[in-house]
């Protein structure tokens, strides 16, 4: 009785057992009852004590209880419709919480149980339930397809809600964002992501939440969000925008606050562009005829504005395997920084660098760039051209390993 809910059950039919060692014989057949409880177990009384048994819960019948080794598991059939709602009631502590929860709170209670496992020596509850449709916010958040686990300890010892794995699809005007919430107690962490099923555009995000057609420039609606992550620890808030631009580059907006300081970036990885291209794009002029300048190119760059460093393995979550920001792994420096491939000519594999206003170039081991190659590059000099003695030739042919 001191157990709690259990107490509540009304048991229909029951097959009891208990043995110090598993009994298998043919002869179990002629002794039970074909039609009674007893023929759950065949022709095998399991080792320990055992008891399969129908109860009802919340005036719902046919649940289907095995209990073993001090641990129940309800299967509740598909045509039974059986609620966190019918569950909780039963529960003597929460049972007139329950009955004066508001909406959307007392509709999540609706979900259906799709299984139950209790454990009584550790009052441990583990259940999974779903639900086909959820109204949050009415006309701005509403989910579908809700599928919720969580495992509470019934116990005023260490009890409460242990591990929480929530996720949902949020209907947002056309498009379907995949919510998921998990939230753990050991570790003191929850986590959060969202994830449109296309990339979002911010006017589409806007006008889901509002319902107006707002109209933004271009240069903001040409943002596609692509994801959303956070995590909250203790002592630790950490979220993540995640998006692509004209679809030649990804873009994430990050943000960390800790006890007594909050830091913020934003870090952009670019795949092949020219120089022209991004002067053209920043300040809408062409420079593509200049010399040597509009026809550089970077085949990626990987760049960030940050105040404060920030160090986050969600970094490694949201920001895609072929993207040159993969270059900063799980944490974005504090200040500007940029690091680049920079090919001079037909020299390939030679990585730039920004930092601390210092621009710096490392050729790795396996590229062939000789000084007088790269002097070569330079508008207006052709070292084949100029009377020099062997000693010059010979510093030309030196092979670079570094320039700042």
């Amino acid at each position: 009785s001191g157990t709690p809910f259990i107490s509540s059950f009304v048991v229909s039919t029951m097959a009891f057992t208990a043995a110090t060692n598993p009994i298998t014989t043919p002869l179990l057949a002629e002794i039970f009852d074909p039609d009674g409880p007893l023929q759950v177990y065949g022709d095998t009384i399991p080792n320990g004590v055992t008891a399969d048994f129908e109860v009802q819960i919340g005036g719902k019948t046919g649940i289907a209880v095995t209990y073993q080794d001090g641990k129940l598991e309800f299967v509740v059939p598909s045509k039974v419709s059986l609620s966190l709602n019918d569950l909780l009631s039963q529960i003597s502590d929460l049972s007139s919480v329950v009955k004066g929860l508001p909406s959307p709170i007392s509709d999540l209670l609706s979900t259906s149980l799709q299984t139950l496992d209790f454990d009584a020596t550790t009052k441990t509850l583990s259940v999974a339930a779903s639900l086909d449709r959820l109204v949050i916010i009415p006309q701005i958040m509403e989910v579908k397809d809700l599928e919720v686990t969580f495992v509470a300890i019934l116990s005023s010892n260490n009890g409460g809600l242990q591990s929480l794995d929530f996720s949902a699809d949020w209907v947002l005007g056309d498009s379907t964002i995949r919510i998921k919430v998990m939230y753990d107690k050991e570790s003191k962490q929850v986590f959060f992501a969202a994830m449109p099923n296309e990339p979002l555009s911010i006017q589409q995000l806007i006008g889901g939440l509002t319902g107006l057609d707002i109209p933004l420039p271009s240069a903001i609606n040409s943002v596609q969000l692509t994801k959303i992550v956070g995590r909250k620890t203790s002592g630790m808030f950490t979220l993540v925008f995640s998006g692509t631009i004209a679809s030649k580059a990804d873009v994430h907006l990050v943000y960390q606050n800790m006890v007594s300081t909050s830091h913020i970036a934003i870090a952009a990885g670019i795949e092949s562009f020219t120089f022209s291209e991004l002067i053209e794009s920043a300040v809408n002029i062409d420079i593509s005829s200049v010399p040597f300048f509009g026809t550089f190119s970077v085949p990626s760059l990987a760049l960030s504005v940050a105040k404060g460093q920030i160090t986050t393995d969600l970094l490694s979550d949201v920001i895609p395997a072929n993207s040159p920001l993969v270059k900063y792994g799980s944490t974005i420096p504090d200040g500007f920084t940029a690091q680049f491939d920079a090919p001079i000519g037909n020299i390939k594999g030679i990585i730039g660098s920004y930092s601390d206003s210092i621009l710096s170039f490392t050729v790795p081991p396996n590229v062939d760039a000789s000084l007088g190659a790269l002097v070569s590059k330079i508008p207006g000099i052709d070292v084949n051209s100029i009377g020099i003695g062997s000693l010059f030739k010979n510093i030309l042919n030196i092979q670079m390993r570094s320039f700042t």
